[in-house]
């Protein structure tokens, strides 16, 4: 797949109405407009009729020779969820944390390069902080240990 320059809006949509056209591929820098909802009128509606839901998400991941970790955050409209996970390379372990709340314990940021996701349930928290380069997060997770 070729590498495209991400156009000067950085909009997934540009135009409006029936002269509306989408960017679709893969591009050098995120898109700081990631309107896609703008587009869903040029999609067919579903067999109900009715146009697909808007889902938001904001995956983070890092990696050394050592450890793989990632994290996400999900507003899937009626629901959210969240995971951690780390994996170590010289152990071979693997351990994840997950949680699934409602949609209002979840706040995603509208892009990838400003703002700041937080997903806050009682005993499981993420954050990501995007203030430009380099990307922050924290996260705390709690877990019921049965004996």
């Amino acid at each position: 797949m070729v590498m495209k320059e991400t156009p000067a809006s950085s909009a997934v949509v540009e135009g409006q109405g029936l002269c509306a056209t989408m960017n679709l591929g893969w591009f050098d820098e995120p898109f700081l407009n990631p309107n896609v909802v703008d587009a869903l009128f040029l999609l067919p509606p579903d067999e109900n009729g009715e146009h697909l839901r808007q889902k938001k998400w904001h995956y983070f991941s890092f990696a050394n020779e050592r450890f793989l970790i990632g994290l996400a955050a999900v507003d899937a409209t009626y629901l959210a969820n969240a995971f951690v996970y780390v994996y170590d390379f010289e152990t071979d372990r693997f351990k994840e944390f997950s949680h699934i709340g409602f949609s209002d314990v979840v706040t995603v940021s509208r892009n990838s390069v400003a703002g700041e996701t937080v997903y806050a349930a009682p005993g499981f928290s993420i954050r990501i902080e995007n203030s430009g380069r380099p990307t922050r997060s924290a996260s705390t997770a709690t877990t019921a240990r049965t004996p």
